[in-house]
Order: C-alpha cells, then sequence, then structure tokens
C-alpha cells in the first residue's frame, strides 16, 4: 500500500498487455532491465502492469516484436496531474483569478474601531482619517505608517491628549483618552527659590514667600532670592515661629555671556527643488525588485530618496513580499560667496539662535558687543559679548527637620 502511494511521486504508465507469449514477455523485460510493477492477470493472455514513464517506448518494441498488444490505461506521477491541469486553461485561470482577488481583499481596510472617546470627539477622528484618506475600501500599503498616522490625528484633534493606532489584519484600531477640562493645581512641597547663576536683580516678582534681595542686589549661584520660611511674630507671646511655604515668583536677573561663532566666506547647500517622482515595486528580498510604476523613471542630476516597505498579506499570514514605494526627490546643489559684512551679520543672528537655544526662547537682550573679529583659512571668526535678561530661578526643598 505505501508503495502504490509513492506512485504520484514517480512517472509511471499503467499498460496492458495482450498476448498468447505473456512468459516470454515477463522474461524479455527482465532482460532489457524494465522493471514491471503491481502486474495482475485480469484473463487468459491478458496482463495489467505499471512500467516507468521512461521505459515505455522500450517496452512498446519488446511488445510488438513478441506480436502482442500493448495499450496504454493511465499515467501515474505529480508530473502528470499538473499536466492534465494545465490543458484546462479555465481551471487555472479561475484558480489565480481566485487567489488574486482573495490576496487583494487581504490588504484592504474593513472595519476603524476607535475605543475610549466619546462619539462628537470619534466621529471628528473619523472625519479626519477620511481627510487624509484613510477609510473603508483602501489598501493597506495606500495609507500611511501608524506612528505617522498617531502624529497626525493628534494635531488635528485638538480634544485629544493621546491616541494609540494598531493595525490588526485589515482592521485599524484606535484608542484615546480625551483631554480634560478642569486642570488640577499641583500642590507644592515648602522650597527656597534659589539664583541659579551671577547675575544683578533687575525686577522681582513674589507671589509667595519671604524676598531676601532687592532691586540692583548682585546675586551668586545658589544665593536665596526668595524663602520659604516666613518669620511671624506672636505679639501676645512676645515670640515668633516660622511657617513653610512653597516660595512662589519671578527673578528677572540681568546676566553675560561669551559666545563664538564661525561663519565661511564661501561654500555649497543643497536645496530640494520641489520636483519629484515615485516608483512602487513587488520586493521579493532586498536584492530582487519587480517594478509596478513608475517604470518611466526621470533623470535627476542629484537626488535623495525616502523609501516605504509594507507587507503583502495573503489571509490572516503576512507574507515575505513586501510593496516598496520609493520617492525621488530632486535636490539642486547651490554655490555661495558673502561678504565680509554679510558674514559677520549672519554671525550675529547664529549667536543669538545659539543663545536662545541654550538659555530659553524668552529671553530678553539688552545689548551685544563685538569683543574679536578674526578671518583665517576663509572663515570670519566672531567672539560676541552679550548682556541678557533671564528668569535666573531655580527651587530646593526645604528639609523640615531642621
Amino acid at each position: 500500500m505505501k508503495e502504490k502511494s509513492n506512485q504520484i511521486f514517480t512517472h509511471s504508465v499503467v499498460f496492458k498487455y495482450q498476448g498468447n507469449n505473456i512468459v516470454r514477455f515477463l522474461n524479455t523485460c527482465k532482460q532489457a532491465n524494465i522493471q514491471l510493477k503491481y502486474i495482475t492477470f485480469e484473463r487468459e493472455n491478458v496482463i495489467q502492469a505499471y512500467v516507468p514513464y521512461k521505459d515505455y517506448e522500450d517496452l512498446r518494441e519488446i511488445g510488438t516484436f513478441l506480436h502482442g498488444n500493448i495499450e496504454k490505461v493511465a499515467t501515474k506521477g505529480i508530473f502528470f496531474i499538473f499536466k492534465r491541469i494545465f490543458i484546462r486553461k479555465e481551471v487555472i485561470l479561475s484558480f489565480f483569478f481566485s487567489m488574486i482577488i482573495l490576496c487583494l481583499l487581504s490588504n484592504m481596510i474593513w472595519s476603524i474601531q476607535i475605543k475610549g472617546l466619546p462619539k462628537n470627539v470619534e466621529q471628528n477622528i473619523i472625519e479626519v482619517l477620511d481627510h487624509a484618506g484613510i477609510k473603508q475600501g483602501r489598501f493597506l500599503f495606500n495609507i500611511p505608517a501608524t506612528s505617522e498616522i498617531q502624529q497626525y490625528v493628534m494635531r488635528e484633534v485638538p480634544e485629544l491628549l493621546w491616541i494609540g493606532v494598531e493595525q490588526q489584519g485589515t482592521s485599524l484600531h484606535l484608542e484615546g483618552v480625551e483631554k480634560l477640562e478642569v486642570e488640577k493645581e499641583i500642590e507644592l512641597e515648602p522650597r527656597d527659590l534659589l539664583a541659579n547663576k551671577e547675575a544683578i536683580i533687575k525686577k522681582m516678582y513674589v507671589e509667595t514667600g519671604q524676598p531676601m534681595v532687592n532691586v540692583h542686589d548682585f546675586v551668586e549661584e545658589n544665593d536665596i532670592l526668595v524663602s520659604g520660611k516666613i518669620t511671624k511674630d506672636d505679639s501676645e507671646n512676645n515670640d515668633e515661629h516660622h511657617e513653610l511655604v512653597a516660595a512662589k515668583g519671578e527673578v528677572i536677573g540681568e546676566a553675560w555671556y561669551e559666545v563664538a561663532v564661525s561663519i565661511p566666506l564661501e561654500g555649497t547647500y543643497k536645496k530640494l527643488t520641489g520636483k519629484q517622482y515615485s516608483t512602487h515595486t513587488i520586493s521579493l528580498s532586498s536584492f530582487f525588485n519587480i517594478p509596478l510604476t513608475g517604470l518611466m523613471k526621470k533623470e535627476y542630476k542629484d537626488f535623495t530618496t525616502v523609501v516605504n516597505r509594507k507587507p503583502i498579506n495573503f489571509l490572516f499570514w503576512e507574507m515575505p513580499i513586501y510593496i516598496q514605494k520609493t520617492i525621488f526627490y530632486e535636490v539642486e546643489t547651490f554655490s555661495y560667496k558673502i561678504s565680509k559684512e554679510k558674514a559677520i551679520e549672519k554671525g550675529n543672528d547664529i549667536a543669538i539662535q545659539a543663545l536662545k537655544r541654550q538659555i530659553g526662547p524668552e529671553i530678553r537682550i539688552n545689548s551685544k558687543k563685538l569683543l574679536q573679529e578674526t578671518e583665517e583659512n576663509g572663515k570670519v571668526n566672531l567672539i560676541l559679548y552679550f548682556n541678557v535678561e533671564e528668569n535666573i530661578v531655580k527651587s530646593r526643598p526645604i528639609n523640615q527637620g531642621d
């Protein structure tokens, strides 16, 4: 039984032989090294057997030589199975069309589910997604990545505190948290306000706490500006006691900064021209791509690319095949040459931006002074001195055990 089942992996011909010399026929086949299997005697002078496909023509010659009649009954083996299938083109076409349709349906959005949000916010999210082309019936490889969808929805729906986006098969799941209208005030522990650097006090706005310095005072780093330990007199008992509070306020101090910048007088820079084109390919591996669109490539002298790969699904399985979209952006290189005066002006702007990144954008620059200017190796080197007003407060908790 096991041998017969293995016939599907071998190529055999089932035949009938009819003649008066059966024994001689079998002996001749044996002498010719033709293996016959599953020999059955159907009736007198008629047998049925299996012969390897490669030996069938030799078998027919033996039958003709012995004046017998050989009739092919059937063919066995996977090769003949496929051959019979491919002869029926309508079966093959139907099979492939069915696979293509199933594959397409497996790569479409069939549902968008939103949890954890009220109906009005949910409707707003659906409208925002629809405006971006993210809706039922769209192909999964035509929609952005889940991280991009998350950022887009957060930007377009101000009522959201947080939103999570996850793709599960042909469904898009969103779960969010709505912003609370009432903001709870954080209760602060008792603390002092200290100076975070050397400065001259220009302005003070104390909400709670006891001021320890005055306007125009010079303070060093870690000096107490506003104390959270308030002294109160008890007139009846002729005594005083302390109350601990969280010091709050703003102390504007005048500080000084030295910034060094270097500006090249000539060079090159690259800029996107706005021209672009995209290609779509089916990627079977990193080395084998089948082009789908964008066959007529545009020739850019210089360009940069952005590649987005999305797997193709089949029913519930993710296949090792990807739809790869490659966007080519044209880049143009520009040369520039500026005067020394322009370089100094540009250096001033760069120094101010560097200062704001270091301290904060809310600073106020009272004055600036060029301390040093040198030109070396095609660059202008500047050392600038800034007089700045800024909030110099930092906090330190009060140890209530003291």
